[in-house]
């Protein structure tokens, strides 16, 4: 961590605002844009982890190791050197396309959730404005297009809910957690399973 970095906010970063995902998603080169991509998952991470904590790895965590993970295939590396002069292009473009697809997809919701809850860590928040603000996340059009998103926003918000009451049940905490990001991967797993599909020769 570079010097005085513990002391940004978790928010200050460019990721928190939709316009520059869609920009970074449209990147044209595919390993310039999984840079950006993994950065992003970072970013983004951190900044649901400001709200959710860190003792338990929000959906964000994991995608950003994924997107990390994809840069091989999309550097056409993970297909044997036989076959690559037939099969890597295909492979890297699949996933390449997977990689911003998903990002693009559930970047603009959680930075809704964010946005939600970002203010409660410098005063507390009502139970009465919690609700409030529930039922705006779960009811925004970027969470309420699928049953999954909901369910996932529904057990972060549950999570935030629990921090608030002080002295959280740990395991009942992490279960939250750990619902919405399961929750999250459900939902992901129908748009990425064409792009999954389309990387594997030979299908």
């Amino acid at each position: 961590m570079l010097p005085g970095m513990a002391d940004v906010p978790a928010f200050a970063t460019p990721y928190m605002d939709p316009a520059h995902v869609a920009r970074a998603v449209s990147i044209a080169d595919g390993l310039e844009r999984n840079a950006a991509i993994t950065h992003g998952y970072h970013d983004l991470s951190e900044a649901v982890a400001a709200i959710l904590g860190r003792d338990h790895a929000n959906w964000l965590t994991f995608g950003k190791w994924a997107s990390a993970e994809a840069r091989a295939s999309i550097a056409g590396q993970t297909v044997p050197l036989p076959l690559r002069h037939m099969m890597a292009h295909q492979v890297s473009q699949a996933v390449a396309q997977g990689n911003a697809a998903i990002f693009g997809d559930i970047a603009p919701p959680l930075i809704v959730f964010v946005n939600a809850y970002r203010d409660g860590r410098d005063r507390p928040l009502g139970s009465q404005e919690r609700a409030d603000r529930r039922a705006a996340l779960l009811a925004h059009p970027s969470i309420s297009r699928t049953d999954d998103l909901r369910l996932a926003f529904s057990a972060y918000a549950d999570a935030v809910d629990l921090l608030a009451a002080g002295n959280p049940d740990p395991r009942r905490l992490a279960e939250r957690v750990f619902f919405g990001n399961v929750a999250v991967a459900a939902h992901e797993q129908a748009l990425a399973d064409p792009f999954i599909r389309a990387a594997i020769p030979g299908r």
